[in-house]
This record gives structure tokens, C-alpha cells and sequence, in this order.
């Protein structure tokens, strides 16, 4: 929900998948491994403006959700970590 409306909101859409790690902590607030993992040459690179649209959306997204809300505690172990990818899918 929060990728989709990071796309409204930009109003850029790319094709390119990108993969990455978050960690949520028990208040939900989300971290990532998103700007160890950027190739900034790429991301900088004109050639690659999609990498770049989808680097931004994600980012877009990630603050849009933090901090996720209603998470049971009880279960931190199954969600303080998850992988995610991004990417615009046919619905």
C-alpha cells in the first residue's frame, strides 16, 4: 500500500526490481540496508533514470509506513526482520 502510494504520489512507475532487507524495531520503526546497497554511479547515471525512480519510490514508501502500527509484540521474532521487493506488477 504504502510502494503503490510512493508511485501516485511521484508519478513515476519503472520496471525494475529491486530487492531489500528491512529491520522493524518492537516500536516499528524501520531501518534498511537500502542505502548500503545503491549503486550511486547507476543511480547518478542519466542512462539508468529507472533504477534511480525506483531507488526514490522506495524510499518514498519506506518513510510513507514508518512506523508500522498493530504488530504483536508477542511475535516480534517472525517480523523484525524481512526481505521485500519492489517492483510495478500487473495487479
Amino acid at each position: 500500500l504504502c510502494y503503490k502510494r510512493a508511485l501516485e504520489e511521484s508519478g513515476f512507475e519503472s520496471k525494475t526490481k529491486i530487492v531489500i532487507r528491512i529491520e522493524i524495531s518492537q516500536d516499528g520503526y524501520i531501518q534498511n540496508d537500502l542505502d548500503e546497497m545503491v549503486d550511486l554511479e547507476k543511480y547518478n547515471n542519466p542512462i539508468h533514470k529507472d533504477y534511480k525512480i525506483v531507488i526514490d519510490n522506495i524510499k518514498r514508501a519506506l518513510d510513507l509506513c514508518s512506523p508500522l502500527r498493530n504488530l504483536p509484540i508477542d511475535k516480534y521474532d517472525s517480523w523484525k526482520e524481512i526481505i521485500l521487493q519492489f517492483d510495478v506488477g500487473k495487479d
